[in-house]
């Protein structure tokens, strides 16, 4: 059933003003209705799509799902370790799982077969995100799975690169105790960014060194955590939080010949950005999904019990997909 929501304008910190503005949304809930009795912390935390006609979800305890084409969900039969997923990418004709406890899946797409790689140096520690290196290399970063868990622990943070067969231990080429690396991002130009958090604020790290990626250089300094980030129209854009305290203040911003950075009140987390045409949306921590405007933040739409929502995607070019805590599935179909 389509419902129509009715949302509550946030406001930014200085230097831009609010304009009252309001955005219509109508959304459609795709999943079974979350039972907290039965199922108390359970969630999605990546959508992606693998092909033009199938989407996948994975998330909490290794729960991993696929909708066709038609809207179809169904549950995928892979070597579940029982781990939390929590990075989905298409990699040429192989996907790639980024998992807790040491744990990379792969998954061919040619023949079906799954290979599930499990690094026993790095047991108690995750792999956080993950994009294409060079070299049939993939880079992955990450450190203490707590960390991943919302939970206070010492970071022990890294930077790696491990041949795409998964035959190899990962080469580690950044560590540290006290930091932790939350997003990856390769340009179009073969550079690699890193956001690396110290508790305070974030520096984001590059590197050009196609084969290693090992010369990381630090950059751009930004207050409070940068959880994700992504390239819109050759821009690099970047989405978090102002400290620590995930659940207050949101941030996003971009790096153009000077930062851009931006603060939405009660937004909670932005966990991440997705763009469609000229508009940029985020959501949040606390279930909100934002228009995300030169001068102010429109929301679209709200979660009527404030769940979270940890990753999104386009659809189209008026829906967006919303994925998050309570195995939720939310479609949200824009209105002008």
């Amino acid at each position: 059933m389509y419902t129509l929501r009715f949302i509550v304008l946030l406001h930014f910190f200085n230097p831009f003003s609010v304009k009252a503005q309001v955005t219509r949304a109508f959304s459609e809930l795709l999943s079974e209705p979350f039972d907290v009795a039965s199922e108390a912390d359970s969630s999605y935390y990546d959508i992606y799509r693998i092909s033009s006609s199938e989407i996948w979800f994975g998330g909490e305890s290794g729960v991993l799902k696929r909708m066709d084409g038609n809207g179809k969900i169904t549950s995928i039969s892979y070597p579940n370790k029982g781990v939390n997923l929590l990075k989905v990418i298409r990699i040429k004709n192989f996907v790639y799982i980024a998992a807790d406890e040491g744990i990379i899946y792969r998954h061919d797409l040619s023949d079906g077969s799954w290979k599930v790689k499990f690094f026993e140096e790095f047991r108690n520690q995750c792999f956080y995100d993950i994009c294409e290196g060079a070299n049939d290399r993939v880079i992955v970063c990450g450190g203490a799975t707590r960390i991943a868990h919302g939970l206070k622990v010492i970071p022990n943070g890294f930077i790696a690169s491990v041949d795409g067969e998964l035959t190899e231990s990962p080469v580690v080429s950044w560590r540290s105790v006290r930091k932790f690396p939350w997003a990856l991002l390769k340009t179009p130009e073969g550079t690699v960014i890193v956001s690396i958090f110290n508790g305070v604020s974030t520096r984001l790290y590059t590197s050009s060194d196609a084969v290693s990626y090992s010369n990381w250089q630090p950059e751009h300094k930004i207050p409070g955590l940068v959880h994700s980030l992504n390239s819109f129209n050759g821009t690099v854009y970047y989405s978090g939080c102002k400290s620590i305290r995930y659940k207050k203040n949101g941030t996003w911003g971009y790096l153009a010949d000077k930062r851009v950075h931006r603060e939405v009140t009660a937004s909670g987390l932005i966990c991440n950005l997705v763009s469609s045409g000229n508009q940029l949306y985020g959501f949040t921590q606390r279930g909100l999904l934002l228009r995300l405007l030169p001068e102010t933040a429109v929301p679209v739409y709200q979660a009527t019990n404030g769940i979270a929502y940890y990753e999104g995607l386009i659809s189209g070019n008026n829906s967006v997909y919303l994925v998050g805590h309570g195995k939720e599935i939310r479609e949200i179909k824009l209105v002008d």
